[in-house]
C-alpha cells in the first residue's frame, strides 16, 4: 500500500537497526557532537547501507509500489533502496546549499542537519569501501570502536585508524570528500578504438582531486572494472579491449557524483551514443541515459478564455537542473483558439557566497484580455543573486533586469470605442530584492525601476512580519511609487499606481478577469502597489502613492486589517486614504478572503450589496503550496 509500501519484516528491521546503531553510538562513542558528528553519522549510515546490500540486495527504494501500474515505468521505481543517498544527498548539492560535512552541527540547515550530510557521510565510507576494499573499511570501523569505545576521541583518531589500514592513499577522502563542497563530475570525452585496446580521454569537468570508477558492460552485464585517480583536469588512458558495448563512469552509483548524463560512451557507433527521447507522465528521477522529456495535463481559467485543457511539457526532474524548460499550449474554448506559455532558463552557480547564481531567462505568454483581444508577451531577462556565506541567516539579494514586450491584437469595437494606450510596448525593469525569510522576523524589501517611451517610475515596498510567543502574528507593509516622467498623465491610467488592483500592464499577475471593472471577478485582489481592500472612489495615482498596510491575527486565521496612505495626482492635491476590515487568512497566498469594515467609503458593512465589496485572493499555482515546505528546510 501506499501508507506500508515495504514488507513488515524489512521495515521493522531497518527501524530497527537505527535505532540502535544510534543509541549504540551516542552511548558509547564520546565526540564532540558539534563538530565531529559526521564520524558516527558515516559509521551508521554505513552499516545501514552495508546491511541492505547483504540482506535485501534486491530491495527497491519504492517497495511493493515498484510493480505497481502506472508506477512501475517511472526511474524511480526501478532505483535500488541504497540509491537513495546520492538522490538525496543530491537534493541539496543541486541547489548549492550543500555543506561540508565539517561544518558544525549547529550551523547546517536543516534538511542539510536531518538527511543530505547524514546521507552523504555514509556514501562516503561507502565509497572509500569500494576504491580500497570493504575489508579494509570494516576493520578500520571495528578497529576505532574497540580502542575508543567509552573513551574521548576525535575525528582525527578515526582519520589516523582509517589511513592506517588502507594500502593505497587516501588523504582526499579527507581533504576533499569530508571538509569541502566540492563537487565530483567526470566525463567520457571521446573514445578510440584499435584492434585490442580502448584510448579514452577522461575529463575532470570540477577538478576535485578523487578517483573514479569506469566499467565496461555488455548486454547489461559488467566484464571489466578499472579506479583512475589523480586526474585533476584530462588525461587519455588506455585500457585492454573485452568485448564491451558501453563504457560507463560510476556504473554502481556508489560515488555521488554530480552530474551522470556525461557518464557513458557506446562502442557501437556514433548514432547508438546518442541518448533517447523518453516521455514520461508528470515528473521522475533524472535518469542519466535518457532524453526526459515530462507531460502532465493542465486546466487553466479565466473568463474570457473559459477552462483551458492543454498540456504542460517540460525537463524538470527531481534534481535541479542547469537547463530547464517548459511549454503549456492550452484550448480556449470561448475562443476557439490556442493559449499558454512558454519559457526557457538557464542558471549558473558561481560559489557558496557572494555572487552565488546567475539566471539567464526567456519567457513568453498568450491569453485574451478581453473578448476577442489577445495579449502576447516576451521577455528576456537576466537575475543576479547574493548570499551570505551562512546559509541560516536564510538571507537573499538578487537583481533582476528585464525587456518586457507586450502585444496585442485588439478587438476592433474596442478600437472604436477608444482605446487608450498603443496596442504594443515595451518597459524596460530593474528590480533589486533583499529578504530574511525567517519564521519569526520576515523582512523583505525592493526597488523597482521602470522605463518606457511613455514614463519612467520608481517604486519601494517593504515587508515585515513579527511572530509572537503567543502565536499572534502582526504584518507590516509600506509602499511608495513615483513618477519621474509620465507622458499619460490625463489620458489613461493604464501605467499609474493603482490603489487596490493594479491593471497589470506587464502581465505579471494571474487575474481571472483582467479587464472587469464590476462583477465577481473585479473582487478578486492581488496585494501589489497600494496593497487596498476596499474599491475606493479615484483609485489611481499618476503622480506619486505611499500606502501602509497593516493586520495582526486575533484568534487563528481571523486578523483585523488596517491600510492608510496619499495618493496624488498631476493637477491635483493630495489626498488621504484609508480602509480597515476582517481578513481570513485561510491559507496565505493561496486563499484568503476580505470583509471590509470601514474606509473613505464609510461603514461599508452597513451599506447595500455588501456582497460585492468582500474581496478575494485565490491562486492555483501549486508552486506556492510546494514553497510553504522548502523554505522551512532549505
Amino acid at each position: 500500500s501506499f501508507v506500508r509500501p515495504y514488507e513488515e519484516q524489512f521495515q521493522f528491521e531497518m527501524k530497527f537497526l537505527k535505532t540502535a546503531l544510534n543509541s549504540f553510538l551516542k552511548e558509547t562513542m564520546f565526540l564532540d557532537p558539534r563538530n565531529e558528528k559526521w564520524v558516527t553519522d558515516a559509521i551508521l549510515n554505513y552499516l545501514m547501507i552495508k546491511f541492505v546490500e547483504d540482506y535485501y540486495p534486491d530491495q527497491k527504494l519504492l517497495g511493493k509500489l515498484s510493480n505497481l501500474w502506472g508506477v512501475r515505468n517511472f526511474h524511480l521505481a526501478k532505483m535500488d533502496f541504497n540509491e537513495q543517498y546520492p538522490l538525496l544527498h543530491m537534493l541539496s548539492a543541486r541547489r548549492n546549499v550543500d555543506q561540508s560535512l565539517t561544518t558544525p552541527n549547529d550551523s547546517l540547515i536543516k534538511f542539510n542537519q536531518k538527511i543530505a550530510n547524514r546521507y552523504k557521510a555514509g556514501l562516503g565510507l561507502a565509497y572509500l569501501a569500494d576504491y580500497t576494499g570493504k575489508a579494509q573499511v570494516d576493520k578500520s570501523v571495528k578497529d576505532y570502536y574497540v580502542n575508543y569505545k567509552l573513551k574521548p576521541s576525535t575525528a582525527a583518531d578515526f582519520k589516523f585508524i582509517v589511513v592506517e589500514n588502507s594500502d593505497k592513499d587516501i588523504n582526499w577522502f579527507f581533504d576533499e570528500y569530508v571538509s569541502t563542497t566540492r563537487k565530483i563530475d567526470f566525463k567520457i570525452k571521446k573514445v578510440q578504438k584499435t584492434p585490442d585496446s580502448l584510448r579514452l580521454t577522461l575529463k575532470n569537468k570540477q577538478g576535485t582531486n578523487v578517483p573514479i570508477s569506469l566499467f565496461g558492460i555488455k548486454n547489461d552485464t559488467v566484464v571489466s572494472q578499472y579506479w583512475f585517480k589523480d586526474i585533476v583536469d584530462q588525461e587519455v588512458i588506455t585500457i585492454p579491449k573485452n568485448d564491451e558495448d558501453r563504457l560507463v563512469l560510476n556504473y554502481d552509483q556508489t560515488i555521488p557524483e554530480f552530474n551522470q548524463r556525461d557518464n557513458w560512451k557506446s562502442l557501437n557507433g556514433f548514432f547508438s551514443s546518442n541518448k533517447k527521447l523518453k516521455f514520461q507522465f508528470f515528473k521522475d528521477a533524472e535518469d542519466p541515459y535518457y532524453n526526459q522529456v515530462f507531460y502532465v495535463p493542465v486546466l487553466g481559467f479565466n473568463k474570457y478564455d473559459g477552462l483551458s485543457p492543454g498540456m504542460r511539457l517540460h525537463n524538470k526532474t527531481l534534481l535541479e537542473r542547469p537547463f530547464v524548460f517548459d511549454f503549456a499550449p492550452s484550448y480556449a474554448p470561448n475562443e476557439k483558439t490556442f493559449v499558454g506559455y512558454g519559457k526557457f532558463n538557464f542558471r549558473k552557480y558561481h560559489g557558496r557566497s557572494g555572487h552565488y547564481v546567475t539566471n539567464y531567462s526567456l519567457r513568453g505568454s498568450t491569453s485574451h484580455f478581453q473578448k476577442n483581444s489577445r495579449y502576447s508577451t516576451i521577455s528576456p531577462s537576466i537575475g543576479f543573486g547574493w548570499r551570505p556565506s551562512n546559509l541560516l541567516l536564510n538571507k537573499r539579494e538578487a537583481l533582476i533586469l528585464r525587456s518586457v514586450n507586450v502585444f496585442r491584437d485588439v478587438d476592433p469595437a474596442l478600437v472604436t470605442e477608444g482605446l487608450e494606450t498603443d496596442p504594443d510596448y515595451n518597459v524596460l525593469n530593474a528590480k533589486y530584492y533583499n529578504t530574511t525569510n525567517n519564521i519569526l522576523n520576515y523582512l523583505s524589501w525592493s526597488i523597482d525601476a521602470q522605463y518606457s517611451n511613455k514614463f519612467t517610475k520608481l517604486a519601494y515596498e517593504l515587508e515585515y512580519r513579527k511572530l509572537f510567543e503567543s502565536n499572534r502574528q502582526f504584518n507590516f507593509r509600506f509602499f511608495a511609487g513615483k513618477f519621474i516622467r509620465n507622458e499619460t498623465a490625463g489620458v489613461t491610467d493604464f501605467f499609474s499606481f493603482a490603489l487596490d488592483r493594479p491593471t497589470d500592464y506587464l502581465f505579471d499577475y494571474d487575474y481571472l478577469g483582467r479587464s472587469e471593472g464590476s462583477g465577481i471577478y473585479s473582487q478578486q485582489i492581488i496585494v501589489a502597489e497600494g496593497g487596498f481592500k476596499s474599491k475606493l472612489k479615484y483609485p489611481f495615482a499618476n503622480d506619486w502613492m505611499a500606502t501602509v498596510n497593516t493586520s495582526v491575527n486575533i484568534w487563528r486565521w481571523i486578523e483585523i486589517y488596517g491600510d492608510i496612505g496619499f495618493v496624488k495626482n498631476k493637477g491635483t492635491k493630495e489626498r488621504l486614504v484609508y480602509d480597515s476590515g476582517v481578513r481570513l487568512n485561510l491559507l496565505t497566498d493561496y486563499f484568503e478572503l476580505y470583509f471590509p469594515l470601514y474606509s473613505n467609503n464609510g461603514w461599508e458593512i452597513a451599506q447595500p450589496q455588501y456582497d460585492e465589496k468582500i474581496r478575494f485572493v485565490i491562486t492555483f499555482s501549486p508552486r506556492t503550496l510546494t514553497g510553504l515546505f522548502t523554505r522551512k528546510w532549505f
